[in-house]
């Protein structure tokens, strides 16, 4: 009938877009690499879930069953209860986790007015790529997430094949085009489709499945996969979209837009049908991970890597759906924002094991370089996770540097700030740079609804005296103009991160 003709429509242009590709250079090598000598440590499988918080798994106890494999991965894997993200954006946790330092000192996070949308990783800094690399390691990142992940904010450094192609959605220079289409669109069918920004996960693993099968026998290899599908705008692919209850198909990426913009300057409250759709789908991408996740390690087993691998599943950051007022990511330190998914499957681990104790996502790159037998660099903040002793900072930290231009209609200066959560044990307090502070027990209170500061409060003292012994230590670093091309911009604003 005219509906199935309708569906059957949107969706032959969903895969016309989909092969349309804006395809970035695939380098073979590296300079500095010596592609020559052979390695003899672990291959490493680091699987990053972007935006993806803890709290939304039912490895963690969620309520709905969002992640049935990776359940049953933790009963032959080590399961950390609390790890943090060191940053609440893709840029800054991406940069700590390759490079095992906090934002503040590596100084890949936004930097408002030179940098709004991020700085570029400094190039004197040592990555895990580029160390396994130089020890005769294949290293390879395929990434969804094609702003930051591209060569443009030199996250990509050391890797000697990378690929964050963009997927060129029905997507016109300005939106108004695509989501008024949508909107007449979707009294028909489901039209969520042409909202997808991203390369969904299986297609990036049907790219590693060639990838690995084309290494099996040459050596170890580090493999970064970013997978974008529980990002904004929330797009899983059927069935994920209705396996759980409250999406609404007349939702358009356009007014989940005005939305963040509305929320977030303090305009109004999130309404429960926002909330209901945005979870729903957000939910339902995280499954779609699950199973995809499920897969990969499967065509891991099948090619005989799985044993030998060190096997990472994380999150760089989580995400907010209007608690304390906020929407998306890059606005704060919170438990939802900060409190992410990890999941290690070291070489040969036969049996489960669960950590409570508080730990980072700059300690996955000693914890790699370890198990490699490579030393770690001076500089590195973060701990081996199976070594003795805490990390350098002998306390885990996440920051929050918000870019605070964007909102449209209004000015807002509730971002004007940079916020840092010091963690340590069950505790974590929380420092503004407008002077707010906030102080909360995790474990009686992880919602973080009763702040416990004072003045005086020994706890907080202590911890704000680790702060700001830690801060002194901070790198200097002169101002310079953002160098951010038109492409990279382009890509940006693709992904709703310039509105």
């Amino acid at each position: 009938g005219p509906r199935a003709a309708l569906c059957a429509g949107v969706g032959a242009l969903g895969v016309a877009a989909s092969l349309m590709l804006d395809t970035e250079p695939m380098a073979a090598s590296v300079a500095g690499t010596k592609l020559g000598r052979r390695a003899s440590g672990p291959s490493v499988v680091l699987v990053i879930l972007d935006s993806v918080r803890a709290d939304h798994l039912s490895l963690y106890g969620y309520q709905r069953d969002t992640t049935p494999f990776l359940r049953r991965l933790a009963s032959v894997a080590t399961l950390y209860e609390n790890a943090f993200s060191t940053s609440d954006t893709s840029i800054g946790s991406h940069a700590s986790i390759f490079t095992g330092m906090y934002p503040s000192w590596h100084g890949a996070h936004y930097a408002p007015p030179e940098h709004p949308y991020g700085r570029s990783l400094d190039p004197g800094i040592p990555t895990l790529a580029s160390i396994l690399s130089e020890r005769g390691y294949r290293t390879m990142s395929i990434a969804a997430n094609n702003a930051y992940l591209s060569d443009g904010f030199g996250l990509t450094r050391g890797f000697q094949l990378r690929d964050a192609r963009a997927l060129l959605p029905l997507n016109w220079p300005e939106d108004f085009g695509r989501s008024f289409l949508r909107w007449i669109l979707s009294g028909f069918a489901d039209t969520a489709e042409t909202d997808r920004l991203f390369r969904r996960a299986e297609e990036l693993n049907a790219q590693i499945s060639a990838l690995l099968a084309e290494a099996t026998g040459k050596g170890p290899l580090l493999l970064v996969v970013n997978y974008m599908d529980a990002h904004h705008p929330y797009v899983p692919p059927p069935p994920y979209d209705r396996v759980f209850p409250g999406k609404d198909r007349r939702y358009t990426y356009r007014a989940y837009q005005t939305a963040w913009n509305d929320i977030n300057s303090q305009r109004r409250a999130i309404t429960a049908r926002e909330r209901r759709h945005l979870i729903s789908q957000y939910d339902g991408g995280i499954a779609y991970l699950d199973h995809q996740i499920g897969l990969l390690v499967h065509d891991l087993r099948e090619k005989g890597l799985y044993e030998d691998t060190m096997l990472i599943v994380t999150s760089d950051h989580g995400e907010a759906f209007g608690e304390k007022g906020l929407l998306e990511h890059g606005v704060s330190v919170y438990q939802n924002l900060v409190h992410v998914p990890l999941l290690i499957k070291y070489p040969g681990q036969k049996q489960g094991l669960r950590v409570r104790e508080p730990v980072s996502g700059a300690d996955l790159m000693p914890t790699a370089l370890a198990r490699a037998g490579c030393p770690i660099p001076p500089n590195v903040q973060g701990r081996d996770l199976l070594g003795n002793g805490p990390g350098r900072l002998h306390f885990v930290l996440s920051e929050s540097f918000p870019r605070t231009a964007g909102f449209v209609g209004t000015k807002c200066t509730r971002f004007e700030r940079t916020e840092r959560a010091v963690i340590s044990g069950n505790m974590k307090l929380i420092v503004s740079t407008t002077g707010r502070k906030e102080l909360y027990d995790l474990a009686a209170d992880p919602a973080e609804e009763r702040d416990l500061y004072r003045a005086g409060h020994p706890v907080a003292r202590e911890l704000e005296a680790r702060l700001r012994e830690a801060l002194q230590t901070l790198p200097r670093r002169q101002a310079q103009p953002s160098r951010l091309d038109v492409e990279r911009l382009r890509q940006l604003k693709s992904l709703g991160y310039i509105r």
